[in-house]
């Protein structure tokens, strides 16, 4: 929804060539999925059929667990019998978390700390468009062929600077929520209340000093060697974090 080459997502469109191919696969190598981060839906569909879920609500992130999420984790589960953790791999840029680093924490989560049969983790192989409100709906999109009967869409999903108001992803899934045949799940955006030193996203029962958590703050922790507090960031997550696991240099190609 812009033609402005300061958005990445455009850019990198345009920069991509005067071409588009279309075709269709014949033989598909499935060695090819051995050597990236790729999980298959079937896979996924036959857990949650043999659990018995009946709802599954899907939760995307291109970042390491904080207690934020872990807000928005439990908010999900108190609308649907299941959750599904499942972190985009693919084309990270300078200053972002490694690839790694994501799914090991997001897996070390689910599988170490949670240790819930009802919360399964996974991974969606692709790249980030920086498209706001319509990129939401393809990953809502994607968590239904995963099997997701609910998808949990945040404050300023897949958006970019100023590109896009804050809750315009939210309120685009939701007008087209019948159309895209998944259940949308929005909310406020949930914060640190200092004074409760609990996270809530509700300002009217947080009196005082209310702190909001970002991925950049931690990160700037990390590059700094300051510790990160447990009010924002487990400390099982926040040890697995060091200075290499941030991305040094743009990796110049885009698709990983």
């Amino acid at each position: 929804n812009t033609s402005n080459l300061g958005h990445p997502g455009y850019k990198n469109f345009i920069d991509s060539g005067s071409y588009n191919l279309d075709c269709e696969i014949i033989k598909f190598n499935q060695k090819i999925l051995k050597r990236i981060n790729f999980l298959d839906p079937s896979k996924i569909k036959k857990i949650i059929k043999k659990k018995k879920m009946k709802t599954i609500v899907g939760f995307h992130t291109r970042n390491v667990p904080h207690k934020a999420h872990e807000w928005i984790h439990l908010f999900g589960l108190k609308k649907c019998n299941g959750l599904l953790v499942q972190p985009m791999i693919g084309q990270f840029k300078k200053n972002e978390y490694k690839a790694n680093c994501i799914i090991d924490t997001n897996k070390k989560l689910v599988e170490k700390i949670y240790r819930k049969k009802n919360i399964l983790f996974g991974i969606f192989n692709s790249y980030p468009r920086y498209g706001g409100p319509r990129e939401a709906v393809f990953h809502a999109l994607v968590r239904k062929n995963y099997g997701c009967t609910h998808f949990l869409v945040g404050r300023d999903h897949a958006g970019f600077k100023s590109f896009y108001k804050k809750y315009e992803s939210q309120n685009f899934c939701k007008q087209n929520e019948k159309k895209i045949k998944i259940k949308i799940i929005k909310f406020n955006e949930p914060f640190l209340c200092i004074s409760k030193n609990k996270i809530l996203n509700n300002k009217k029962l947080c009196k005082g000093k209310r702190f909001s958590i970002s991925g950049t703050y931690i990160r700037n922790l990390i590059l700094k060697n300051k510790k990160i507090p447990q009010s924002i960031m487990r400390n099982e997550i926040s040890i697995l974090l060091k200075k290499n696991s941030i991305i040094k240099k743009t990796n110049k190609n885009f698709h990983q």
